[in-house]
C-alpha cells in the first residue's frame, strides 16, 4: 500500500469498511491508523500477489461495538479527500512541476508565467480564474461531469493599492442557483463562507472542507487562524480528488492581504486568467520622478482589463465586505510615494529584521527592494512583517 501504513499496531485487522458512491473506506482496530481511503482506479497490479494499491488516511477513528461497517452506498462522502498532485514521470525519476505567483505588499504582482510588475490601480479585480475542464464523479454505475469554474477576485484599496479583500467563488456546475463562495477581508482577517443558494454568511475559525456534497469540486480552508493561512481549491477526477492549486494568505486586521497561489501542473497553469494569468495584454507604463525608488516602479500597470465594474455583492460577496471595501477606498489616482535616502536606509533595516539572512527567503535582493517599497510606501513595520510571512510560511 502507498501513501497510507495502516495496521501496524495490534490488532491489525480492519474491523469497518464503507463505500461511498464509488469511494472505498477502511477503518483498522489499531486505534492510530484512523480511516484510509483505498483509490482503487490508481491501482497498479502486476500480478496476484505484488503491485501497488494508493491510498491516504483522511479520518481518525473512534472504535465501537456496534455493527460500524453499514452506510448507503450512493451517499456522499462524510470523508475529506486524499488530495493528489500532477506528477510527470520519466523512465528514471519522478518529479512535481510547482509553478507559483501572487500578489503582496502594494502591491506586486508575480505571474504565474515569470513577469513582475506594480500594480497602481483601485477597485475589485480579477486576479484568478480557473475553467476549461470538467470534473468527474461516479454517480451510480456512469460517471458525472460538471464545468469547473473557479475565480478569486482581489480588492485593491487606497492610493498605495493595498490589498483589503480576497473573494473565492466555486461556480462549477452550479449555474442557475448561486455559487459557494469564501471571503476574506482585512477588517478582522475571518475567512466566511457561504453555500450555494445560500444568502447568510457564516464564519469559518477551523479545518474545513467546504462543500455541498455533490463530490465534485470543493474548497479545503486547511489552516484559518493566526495571520496564516490556505485554501486547496480541488476537483473529483476518475482517480480521485485532484487539488488544482492552493492560495496562500496573511492578513493582520487594519492593514493589508498578501496572497501567493502555487500550481501543480503546466496544462493547468495555461488555463488561467486573471491577473495571474500567463498571457497579459496589458503594456507597461513607464514610471520616474525624483524621489522614486529604483525598485520596479519602472514596471507599472493599471490592468484595466481585468479591473471587474461590479460592486463587491455582484460578485458574489457579502454586504458587510463591501461596505468595508467602500470606506477603504480613496478618491482619485493610485499615486507612488516618495522616499528619500535616509528612510530607505530605516526601511532596510526593518525588513532585514523580519526578512532576516539571504539563506532564509528565496530571491532575497528582490523580496527586499520589495519590502523597502512597501515599507516607504507607508506600509511601515506590518509590511515587513506580512511580506515576511508569506514568503517565509509558504
Amino acid at each position: 500500500m502507498v501513501g497510507a501504513t495502516p495496521g501496524q499496531s495490534s490488532p491489525k485487522a480492519s474491523g469497518a469498511q464503507w463505500l461511498f458512491n464509488g469511494s472505498i473506506y477502511c477503518a483498522y482496530n489499531d486505534g492510530s491508523s484512523g480511516v484510509i481511503q483505498v483509490l482503487l482506479t490508481q491501482t497498479n497490479l502486476v500480478s496476484t500477489t505484488s503491485g501497488t494499491v494508493p491510498a491516504g488516511r483522511v479520518s481518525d477513528s473512534e472504535g465501537t461495538t456496534s455493527n460500524d461497517g453499514m452506510n448507503c452506498l450512493l451517499a456522499a462522502s462524510p470523508f475529506p479527500p486524499v488530495t493528489t498532485s500532477t506528477t510527470t514521470t520519466t523512465t528514471t525519476t519522478t518529479t512535481t512541476t510547482t509553478t507559483s505567483g501572487g500578489g503582496r505588499g502594494d502591491p506586486h504582482i508575480y505571474t504565474l508565467g515569470g513577469e513582475h510588475y506594480l500594480l497602481l490601480g483601485q477597485g475589485s479585480f480579477s486576479f484568478w480564474r480557473f475553467s476549461g475542464v470538467d470534473a468527474e464523479a461516479l454517480c451510480g454505475n456512469m460517471w458525472k461531469k460538471a464545468p469547473v469554474d473557479f475565480q478569486i477576485y482581489a480588492h485593491y484599496s487606497t492610493h498605495s493599492s493595498w490589498t483589503k479583500g480576497l473573494l473565492l467563488v466555486d461556480q462549477s456546475g452550479h449555474q442557475g442557483y448561486g455559487s459557494r463562495a469564501l471571503e476574506l477581508t482585512s477588517e478582522d482577517c475571518r475567512w466566511r463562507s457561504k453555500v450555494p443558494g445560500g444568502t447568510s454568511w457564516h464564519m469559518v475559525d477551523e479545518a474545513k472542507l467546504i462543500s455541498d456534497g455533490d463530490e465534485m469540486t470543493a474548497f479545503k480552508l486547511v489552516r484559518s487562524q493566526s495571520q496564516r493561512m490556505h485554501v486547496e481549491l480541488l476537483m473529483k477526477t476518475q482517480t480521485g480528488w485532484k487539488n488544482i492549486g492552493k492560495l496562500y494568505a496573511t492578513c493582520k486586521p487594519g492593514y493589508h492581504i498578501n496572497m501567493k497561489m502555487t500550481m501543480f501542473s503546466k496544462e493547468d497553469v495555461n488555463r488561467v486568467q486573471g491577473q495571474l494569468g500567463v498571457v497579459h495584454h496589458s503594456e507597461y507604463r513607464r514610471g520616474g520622478g525624483a524621489g522614486l525608488l529604483e525598485t520596479d516602479q519602472s514596471h507599472q500597470r493599471t490592468d484595466q482589463e481585468f479591473l471587474l465594474h461590479k460592486d463587491w455583492v455582484a460578485l458574489g460577496g457579502s454586504t458587510g465586505a463591501s461596505v468595508y471595501l467602500k470606506e477603504t477606498d480613496e478618491d482619485g489616482p493610485a499615486v507612488l510615494k516618495g522616499c528619500s535616502e535616509s528612510e530607505r536606509a530605516i526601511a532596510g533595516e526593518l525588513c532585514v529584521k523580519f526578512l532576516g539572512s539571504e539563506e532564509a527567503v528565496p530571491n532575497f535582493q528582490e523580496s527586499m527592494e520589495d519590502c523597502v517599497f512597501d515599507v516607504c510606501a507607508g506600509g511601515g513595520e506590518a509590511a515587513a512583517e506580512l511580506a515576511a510571512d508569506i514568503m517565509k510560511a509558504f
